[in-house]
């Protein structure tokens, strides 16, 4: 397949967002179009941008977001529109792969990027929502299809020692956690979900877990039969519950990790990169590279930022309505 690596600019857009399954008509389009229009705001000198936000896979299709988007002049008053939302969608580096066919198709062109070329590139994804660049209306194309611009966000592979200091560097951000109270961090982030001690303790109890159990079994042709996901999961947020002090999670997580980082920075290149399966399978069903010490850490590098994500987030909206009450 074809690939071209593309630095992009930031963009400010308008956008409209819709609930639903992503293979199912919906009129967010229609109505972003229609508002354009009426602003004068028309291709090619502005640009039509959709963004698949969840992945169907693990979210429900009726809560599945997208957003319509059309990017802005520079000159454009926002605070004329209170109609529209507005947003700024960040740059960088990007991969991009040229989609022509029926929009039912582009779920396969996702899963060729991230399948087939990334495993095999000198690039690894990054955890930032791709660029779906609208080229022309399907409604006028003779067979219906539609010319997407697909813009998967990437970064250049790291090296073993590189991946390994970023994989360290998350240590930093937990201890900065410290700051927070002790009542704040054993609150849910939000309905449903763990508080930032069970995801702290989440984390530890991983990063012991692979020490201890995987990393030992990480060799040539080794099919390393892996614990139920929940399971751990479950010990990791009854052990945050059972009364011990959030400070004292920081503490075992930095611990945990330290020994962990120590353990791989003695590893060899060769056994770095020694490929092996889990349960099974050759290769990880979520990057789609094989199973190797450099995938596995990586993925717990996105791990670690997905939780750290949560977190920020949680922490910014609780002192923004902290602010607020005062």
């Amino acid at each position: 397949m074809k690939i071209m690596i593309k630095n992009l600019p930031d963009y400010e857009v308008a956008y409209i967002r819709h609930f639903g399954s992503y293979f199912e008509p919906s009129d967010h389009w229609g109505r972003l179009g229609e508002w354009a229009a009426r602003n004068g705001l028309f291709p090619p000198t502005q640009n039509y941008i959709g963004l698949s936000i969840d992945n169907p896979e693990f979210v429900a299709p009726e809560l599945c977001r997208h957003d319509a988007c059309i990017t802005l002049p520079k000159d454009f008053v926002k605070e004329e529109h209170s109609e529209i939302h507005f947003k700024t969608i960040t740059g960088g580096l990007y991969a991009l792969y040229q989609f022509y066919d029926t929009p039912d198709k582009l779920a396969n062109a996702y899963q060729a990027v991230f399948g087939d070329w990334i495993p095999q590139s000198d690039y690894v994804a990054v955890d930032k929502i791709s660029l779906e660049f609208s080229m022309n209306n399907p409604l006028d194309d003779p067979e219906g299809k539609c010319k997407v611009d697909l813009y998967v966000p990437i970064k250049k592979k790291l090296s073993k020692d590189e991946l390994i200091t970023e994989f360290e560097q998350a240590q930093d951000w937990v201890i900065s956690l410290k700051k927070h109270s002790e009542n704040d961090f054993f609150k849910p982030i939000a309905k449903d979900k763990w508080s930032v001690a069970e995801i702290i303790g989440h984390l530890a109890y991983w990063d012991k877990y692979v020490l201890e159990e995987i990393l030992p079994n990480m060799k040539q042709n080794a099919d390393i039969n892996s614990i139920d996901f929940q399971e751990l999961n479950n010990q990791a947020s009854n052990y945050a519950l059972s009364g011990i002090f959030g400070m004292s999670l920081i503490d075992q997580f930095v611990e945990g990790r330290e020994r962990l980082v120590a353990e791989l920075k003695g590893k060899s290149d060769a056994e770095f990169y020694v490929q092996f399966k889990i349960n099974g399978d050759e290769v990880d069903p979520d990057s789609g590279a094989p199973f190797s010490m450099y995938s596995y850490i990586s993925s717990f590098i996105w791990h670690d930022n997905h939780h750290k994500k949560q977190i920020i987030a949680f922490f910014n909206s609780k002192y923004s309505e902290d602010f607020q009450v005062k």
